[in-house]
């Protein structure tokens, strides 16, 4: 039950739809992904689980982030929060700015994960 407690007050932080930069094209797009710990945590777990999966994990990328732009435009599921927070400005700077800080959360996942599993095998030469 703490560790339930302890999970949930930290949702305060987790929240990743702020106000900083709102109306500022590729700015505002750019630092939406990176503004909260929710899609930080998202993004480069989409990246971990494209190393994961398989040898063409770059698919699941270029296919999540094809789905997050289309429900973006579309305003469906969480793409319409992204949609709602725009307001004026250049929608395709913002737009550009949030596919590419996505991409760099991504790329961040798929870092850490190779980084991991170099780490695993050296410590099993290292055990032997």
């Amino acid at each position: 039950m703490k560790i339930l407690l302890m999970l949930l007050s930290l949702c305060v932080f987790a929240f990743g739809h702020t106000t900083f930069l709102q109306n500022s094209g590729f700015g505002s797009g750019f630092l939406h992904p990176i503004g909260g710990l929710d899609h930080v945590l998202a993004m480069v777990g989409v990246g971990m689980l494209a190393f994961f999966t398989a040898k063409k994990g770059y698919l699941l990328l270029v296919a999540f982030i094809s789905a997050m732009f289309l429900a973006a435009i579309f305003g469906l599921f969480h793409g319409f929060a992204h949609g709602a927070e725009f307001q004026s400005g250049s929608f395709v700077g913002y737009m550009l700015g949030f596919t590419l800080s996505t991409l760099f959360l991504h790329l961040s996942g798929i870092a850490l994960a190779y980084a991991y599993t170099k780490s695993a095998k050296a410590e099993c030469v290292i055990e032997r």
